[in-house]
């Protein structure tokens, strides 16, 4: 996901190396606190500990050879926008961009996968906290350049009207053109209608 906004973001054939693998890496200094990873609940001390990871990996990066622009990415990932988060006090674009981008995508990634939140849900968040937390141009590039709802789709929308994604294209991102199908009683509508989310 941080190749694709990377991409679209016209960067080069350098800084999307240096975006892919510290997007690959981004959580390596984990693997200085194992013992944490899978724990259900988190003593004080243990918590910031567990914030550190992002400088644990800074370092163990560093250490290794890798260049210090991807350690600089891994060590900024969990950076807010506004300067609150890991590391030192840097706020808005002096956080570097492929830090941004990473960390637009891994919070999607884990609103999906740890905190279960439906689609919706996760892209209704991370708009609501552009400007605050993530970088709003970031965000905006993300579901542009993401297929939320891939062409095809089976959706429900608010209404409780059941259809299909029929353009992606138009509008971009997580406001597709949807054919609707069905009522809000899963009833069967006599002439489906198209309902654009973009409007």
């Amino acid at each position: 996901m941080s190749l694709l906004v990377a991409g679209a973001l016209g960067l080069n054939k350098t800084e999307l190396y240096n975006v892919g693998i510290a997007a690959i890496l981004h959580d390596v200094g984990l693997c200085e606190m194992p013992h944490l990873i899978n724990k259900p609940h988190l003593l004080p001390h243990e918590k910031k500990l567990l914030k550190e990871h992002s400088v644990y990996g800074y370092y163990l990066t560093k250490e290794s050879g890798l260049s210090r622009d991807i350690s600089r990415l891994i060590l900024y990932h969990h950076k807010d926008w506004n300067g609150e988060g890991d590391s030192d006090r840097i706020s808005k674009e002096k956080i570097p961009l492929g830090s941004r981008i990473i960390r637009v995508c891994d919070h999607y990634n884990r609103l999906l996968r740890q905190d279960k939140l439906p689609e919706y849900q996760a892209i209704e968040y991370l708009y609501g906290a552009g400007g605050l937390y993530f970088d709003t141009k970031i965000v905006k590039i993300f579901f542009n350049s993401l297929a939320v709802y891939p062409l095809g789709s089976l959706v429900r929308l608010t209404t409780g009207e059941v259809g299909v994604v029929i353009n992606v294209r138009k509008n971009l991102g997580p406001r597709p053109i949807v054919r609707v199908y069905y009522n809000r009683v899963n009833r069967s509508l006599t002439v489906p209608r198209d309902v654009d989310l973009g409007q």
